[in-house]
């Protein structure tokens, strides 16, 4: 008899280079990507909320942040901003946490302008 596999809470659509958590939300924040090569592979930054479901955890992707061709090697988070090291430059974005106003009619939650 194998091991019994534990299934992935979140897995990227691309390779991860950092991962980060914003102690005043609890969101996981994870970028990387492919680089600059034309591959297929997206560059991006990652927002997911984690709940705790019963007894199980589950992860949600909350926002997708494209970083078109760069890929974030690293980052900080200070605040409200986030400092993301790409291709030898290093980008400042400032991200907000809102919540929800209430669900759409298609079940989708509405979020504030």
């Amino acid at each position: 008899m194998g091991k019994r596999r534990i299934p992935d809470l979140y897995r990227a659509p691309f390779p991860l280079y950092t991962i980060k958590v914003d102690p005043k939300t609890g969101w996981v924040i994870t970028a990387g990507g492919g680089g600059a090569s034309k591959t297929g592979i997206k560059n991006a930054v990652h927002f997911l909320g984690l709940e705790l479901v019963g007894c199980q955890h589950t992860a949600t992707l909350l926002h997708c942040h494209d970083t078109d061709t760069r890929a974030t090697m690293n980052m900080a988070l200070g605040g409200d901003v986030i400092a993301a090291g790409q291709d030898g430059s290093c980008s400042l974005m400032r991200f907000k946490h809102r919540k929800p106003r209430g669900k759409a009619k298609d079940g989708k939650e509405v979020f504030p302008p």
